[in-house]
């Protein structure tokens, strides 16, 4: 993401994906807006977004985004603003941009803006699939009737701590999975199809449609 201050009185947003996917959804822009509104700076800039990360795949793309922005305007504008205090106001942006700013492992709860860093050194080879459709976000909160099993998480975290491979493996859950799978339901194939090819773990990644596969075997 390039930013660059144009010394005029409104932003301009460009994407190798097209601007118009973002009118009225644009986590770079509310990022900058609110930073601009809470600090009065009167700088607007000229943005072009190269997108790598797929759209409604569940892989925090826009949210890394917005994070990215935050960081970017609180060191042109010299804000200084601590990482916690640019959590406060990614939270306002989206619920997963607090994580990406911290960009550690943790367990987030809250809406996001709660945030406990864990250390690991667990390293699999990651093999991330996504099929050509997306899942709304939006939609997939919508249909899950699931708030998820403390206690698992409590392990994985555990798993992940000691760097258990076959225990992460085992302890891999998303509330949303399900859900997604009813929107899309090649997904329930996808995951199945990553296990068959030797992965020793596969689920869904954050509300779909990419599926992620954990291994230790780099064949």
């Amino acid at each position: 993401m390039t930013i660059v201050p144009n010394g005029k009185d409104s932003d301009t947003f460009k994407s190798n994906i097209g601007s118009q996917r973002f009118f009225g959804d644009n986590s770079v822009l509310d990022s900058i807006n609110i930073l601009r509104d809470e600090f009065k700076f009167e700088n607007h800039y000229d943005i072009d977004l190269l997108k790598v990360v797929p759209t409604q795949a569940g892989l925090g793309g826009g949210s890394g985004d917005a994070a990215a922005t935050l960081r970017l305007i609180n060191k042109m504008e010299n804000l200084q603003l601590s990482t916690r205090r640019l959590c406060d106001y990614g939270v306002k942006v989206g619920a997963d941009v607090p994580y990406c700013l911290v960009s550690r492992p943790a367990r987030v709860s809250g809406i996001g803006e709660i945030i406990k860093p864990f250390k690991t050194h667990y390293h699999p080879y990651i093999i991330v699939a996504k099929p050509s459709a997306g899942v709304s976000t939006k939609k997939c909160f919508q249909l899950c009737q699931n708030d998820g099993d403390a206690s698992l998480n409590d392990a994985l975290q555990k798993a992940l701590m000691e760097n258990d491979h076959m225990r992460v493996c085992e302890y891999l859950n998303n509330s949303l999975q399900q859900p997604a799978i009813s929107l899309v339901p090649v997904i329930e194939r996808i995951i199945q199809d990553l296990k068959t090819f030797g992965c020793d773990g596969a689920i869904m990644s954050g509300s779909g449609s990419s599926v992620i596969g954990l291994t230790m075997d780099k064949d």
